[in-house]
Order: C-alpha cells, then sequence, then structure tokens
C-alpha cells in the first residue's frame, strides 16, 4: 500500500524528511512552511516533488502576499513543481503508488503523499481509500533500532549524543552506542552525520564506513548535510579540535569529587597548562581517534616545494597544493612550527602558525605563501622571547598528516609588547 502521512508539526517534517527513500514520489498537498521543509529533504533525497495547493497562491488565507512568494520562490529553486488553484478529487491505492485525481482532470502517480493539517477533506479520501495512514516511514526514530526492516524502510535515523554528565567526563551516551551499532548491522553502508558542540566517542567506529561532523548546521542544515552526503560539494572543513580515541587520552577525564557532592564547588588545577588539544596529544605521543585539521575531500591532493624564509624576522612560509584527483575540491594546508629536539620552554613540540583554504579544480595548483606571527616562534616570560636555535617548519593536511618538513635556523630576540609583536 502507498503511503500517507499527515503534517501537524515541524517535528513531523523532520521525521518524515529524515525517512525518505531516494528516487521516491512525493506529492504534498498544502503544508505551507512545514511542507516546505519536507520539500527540502525529499529533493536533498533526489525525490520528485509535486506541491498541490486548492487555492491560488500557497499557504493559506491571511497570510501576506510576499511571504506566499518567498514559499513559491524557494519551492521554484529546489525544482519543486507547483500546482496552485488544483483541488483534489479522488485518491485510490495502487499497490506501491497512490492515484491522485486532481480537478483539472489530470492525475498524479506518488508514492507518498504528505498533506498539511488544514486538508481534512483530502485526508477523508486518503482513510477511505486504504492508504496506509501514518504509518511505516514516519516511525518513531528509536525504534528503528530494533527493527530488522530498517534497511527496508528508511536511510536514516537519529540518536542523542550525551557531551559529559556527572563528575565523569562524558563524550558518548548508552543509546549513542548501542543504537548505532545496531543501525551499522542492519546496514553496511550507514554514514553517521553528527550535529554536536564538541568532540565525541565513537566506539561503533569500525562497523561504520564514514562519518560527518556537522556541529550545529542552524535551519538549513538539512539541505546542507544532504548536498555533502550526495556529492554535490565537496566536504570542505576541517576539525578544529582532536577526538580522542578514549577518555583516558584527556587531562582530566575524571572531575574532582568533593565528597559525593555533585553540586558542590570545587576547585580544578588545569596543571597542563597551555599544552591543550591537539599540543596535550602530542606532548603525551598519544594517537587520537581524529587529529586536530583532519579532514577528507571527494578529491585528492598533493604538497610540494615547501620552503622557508626568513628576512628582517620575518619568516614566510611557501609551497605549492595541486588537485590530484578527478573533481573539484578545497584543501586546508597547515604550517606547524616547533624547536628541532628539545622543546624545553615551549607547552608541546609543535604550534599551528598558519593555514590557508585553496579551491581548485582538477588538475589546478596554487602557490601559497604564509607569513609567520613572530609571536607563535616565542615564549612569554614577562614578554615575547624568541629562542635563538633550529627549528623544524612543518606542512601538513592536519596536525598528525605531515607532508614535509624543512628546517629554520632564527636568532634570540626580544618582540616588542605589541599586538602583532614587532
Amino acid at each position: 500500500s502507498a503511503h500517507c502521512l499527515t503534517l501537524r508539526s515541524h517535528d513531523d517534517a523532520a521525521s518524515i524528511g529524515a525517512r525518505l527513500r531516494r528516487g521516491v514520489s512525493v506529492v504534498i498537498v498544502g503544508g505551507g512552511f512545514i511542507g516546505l521543509e519536507i520539500a527540502a529533504a525529499a529533493r536533498g533525497h533526489g525525490c520528485p516533488v509535486t506541491v498541490v495547493e486548492a487555492q491560488p497562491r500557497l499557504l493559506m488565507r491571511g497570510v501576506p502576499e510576499e511571504i506566499a512568494g518567498v514559499i513559491h520562490a524557494e519551492h521554484a529553486r529546489r525544482g519543486v513543481t507547483i500546482r496552485t488553484a488544483t483541488g483534489i478529487v479522488s485518491i485510490a491505492d495502487d499497490g506501491d503508488i497512490a492515484r491522485i485525481g486532481l480537478s483539472d482532470g489530470s492525475t498524479l502517480t506518488p508514492g507518498l503523499v504528505v498533506i498539511g493539517i488544514g486538508a481534512v477533506p483530502n485526508v477523508a479520501l486518503a482513510e477511505k481509500a486504504g492508504l496506509a495512514l501514518d504509518n511505516g516511514i514516519a516511525v518513531d526514530a528509536h525504534l528503528v533500532s530494533s527493527d530488522p526492516a530498517i534497511s527496508a524502510i528508511g536511510d536514516c535515523a537519529s540518536f542523542p549524543v550525551a557531551l559529559y554528565g556527572g563528575r565523569r567526563v562524558r563524550l558518548e551516551s548508552w543509546r549513542n552506542t548501542q543504537d548505532h551499532a545496531a543501525v551499522a548491522a542492519a546496514n553496511a553502508k550507514t554514514v553517521v552525520v553528527l550535529e554536536t558542540g564538541g568532540p565525541v566517542l565513537m566506539p561503533w567506529i569500525g562497523k561504520t564506513p564514514a562519518v560527518l561532523e556537522a556541529w550545529y548546521p542552524g535551519t538549513e542544515g538539512g539541505e546542507a548535510i544532504a548536498r555533502v552526503l550526495f556529492g554535490e560539494v565537496d566536504a570542505q572543513g576541517r576539525l578544529p579540535a582532536t577526538f580522542p580515541a578514549s577518555l583516558d587520552q584527556l587531562p582530566h577525564p575524571v572531575l574532582a569529587d568533593n565528597n559525593g557532592n555533585p553540586k558542590a564547588p570545587f576547585d580544578m588545577a588545569y596543571d597542563e597548562g597551555a599544552a591543550v588539544g591537539y599540543k596535550w596529544f602530542d606532548k603525551k605521543g598519544l594517537k587520537p581517534l581524529f587529529p586536530f585539521g583532519h579532514g577528507l575531500s571527494y578529491t585528492q591532493f598533493a604538497y610540494s616545494g615547501l620552503k622557508v624564509a626568513n628576512a628582517k624576522g620575518q619568516v614566510t612560509v611557501s609551497f605549492d597544493v595541486r588537485n590530484v584527483g578527478v573533481r573539484a575540491g578545497s584543501a586546508t594546508p597547515q604550517v606547524y612550527i616547533g624547536p628541532d629536539g628539545d622543546f624545553a620552554g615551549w607547552e608541546a613540540p609543535k604550534r599551528l602558525s598558519g593555514f590557508a583554504k585553496v579551491a581548485l579544480q582538477p588538475g589546478a595548483v596554487r602557490h601559497v605563501s604564509l607569513a609567520i606571527d613572530p609571536r607563535l616562534l616565542a615564549t612569554y616570560n614577562s614578554g615575547w622571547v624568541i629562542k635563538g636555535g633550529k627549528y623544524a617548519v612543518s606542512l601538513g593536511a592536519s596536525s598528525r598528516d605531515i607532508k614535509d618538513t624543512v628546517p629554520l635556523i632564527l636568532g634570540a630576540r626580544k618582540l616588542p609588547a605589541t599586538y602583532r609583536g614587532r
């Protein structure tokens, strides 16, 4: 039987949008702004979408004309077919599709019918036709992990992630671990999309081939995520934080107990100083799950020609970046500098000293030159001081994916106490 779903809230839109199978034909009857969300999600899944509205314009009566115009323009931009001033006169169940008769004599044959809350007569027609009302696709996401038919009814399931809790730092919840494992077991091609405010543990990482970190993407996040997942645009982001492989790798995996009183204030000694993030992992020789600056692309890049110059106290690093893949993409080359050998006086073996975002067509090459802030070569002790000696300048795709390293000799000097250290 074809599916018929009724819209009541934005939550319904999220649930329906997440469940659409790629390529399923969708007819949306009214729905206003919520219908627009469904249309955006459906188009993101490669689904043909038609919006049917009995009124001569989209949305209900009383809505300003300019608002209706915005909705119409958004639908058109996404490639949605709009049928206004067209009523539904009949709905019939025809196996895996529904047959919708319109007042102009034409017929639509979608696999999914979505009916707005105000279209009560149309819901009655769907019920009379025997369509599977509110069934199958709009199931609660948390029930899917225990349902062996998950691969048959949808491509996406969502689960909560707890970032912290109590006195022990938590980077995942029980449900996060168990449900991801269940979904991955049901579909070997599972892609996990994370919407988190920081790093999380991924004990299921060995059971899924890909992870997309979306952070907090905002109201257009669904469409942006879909464009990346389906390859419409390159994945251009790079991690601004280190993802640990386990809690034990963190400087403070357990916070102060404070005699078992979770609400009492307590003192916290951050004795790691400035050795935070990737610097902590470098200093302790720890291998993270995903390093700072990491990020994959749908293409590949090659780095070459690393050179460093020191003219009148200004260090400049230059190199070439080439797109050696078959499609356009963006690289984010990163420069790290640190003492060559003993890093006494420094908080860690190396520091991020510069980076660039380079968009390249296939086969294209770009020469990049980065001027290094002198303070990034110094330590602070009643003023910025550069210690004379030999340093290592490294070029990488992340803090751990180092492509090349060249030496740099610096003379000792004290920097003026100005913003630029000059």
